[in-house]
């Protein structure tokens, strides 16, 4: 699903701020809505299986892995514990 018809897009494929369909009553500088109402994904609806698999050829040069969230589960581990 990508933005509305008639939205300008940059050389992204997204729209410009200043192209940004902003709905009233929404927070400032949201763009909920660009994918659909019902959307629950935004953005990430533009991780196709095509540009996930050129930015793999493009970008992974070691192999070095990275364990992103481990502070967070042992905060959140020791949170549990001391309950």
């Amino acid at each position: 699903m990508g933005p509305p018809p008639g939205t300008n897009l940059n050389s992204n494929g997204v729209p410009d701020f200043d192209d940004l369909p902003l709905r009233k009553g929404d927070p400032r500088r949201a763009a909920w809505g660009l994918y659909g109402e019902e959307d629950q994904l935004g953005t990430l609806n533009r991780l196709t299986d095509e540009r996930v698999a050129s930015a793999a050829k493009e970008e992974i040069r070691t192999g070095r892995r990275y364990v992103l969230v481990t502070c967070c589960f042992l905060y959140s581990s020791l949170f549990l514990l001391s309950l």
